[in-house]
């Protein structure tokens, strides 16, 4: 059995000379008590999210709150709870998985909002088409070895 947190930009407080001080020190604790996993859920900039929550708690970029949260922690992993794949460059989840020394689990979907791809300058209607591209361009970014793809 594990057990895990969900981490979530509310615990930033951006009037603090530390604004990430809080969250990293809940993230120690928790792994020191036995936590093996961190949720870390993507809406770029939303207010509300899917279960319409009163304030949404993603960041909007989680890949690099992950990066900052495993170079502060030794042995949890972190995982995307649910990362918009087809508005990002997949060779960035190869980066993170390694710079973490594989603690990084990918959890992707193709995002049903809109704005959150407009926002980016991503097309919401392609957006199928490039999450099946960013499927096939994963494994070839894993393996470490140079690789071009068109698509």
């Amino acid at each position: 059995m594990k057990f895990g947190v969900t981490v979530n930009r509310m615990m930033i407080d951006r009037r603090s000379s530390d604004p990430y001080g809080r969250l990293f020190s809940y993230l120690n604790e928790m792994e020191d008590l036995g936590n093996d996993l961190g949720w870390c859920e993507h809406h770029r900039f939303s207010s509300t999210t899917a279960f319409v929550r009163d304030h949404a708690t993603e960041p909007s970029a989680p890949l690099s709150m992950m990066a900052a949260m495993m170079a502060r922690t030794r042995t949890m992993k972190f995982c995307t709870n649910i990362f918009l794949l087809p508005s990002r460059h997949p060779p960035e989840i190869n980066t993170i998985n390694g710079m973490s020394n594989n603690r990084f689990i990918l959890a992707a979907g193709i995002g049903y909002k809109p704005d959150e791809f407009e926002n980016c300058g991503c097309n919401f209607r392609s957006r199928a088409g490039r999450f099946e591209e960013c499927l096939e361009i994963l494994p070839l970014a894993m393996r470490s070895e140079a690789f071009s793809y068109s698509g």
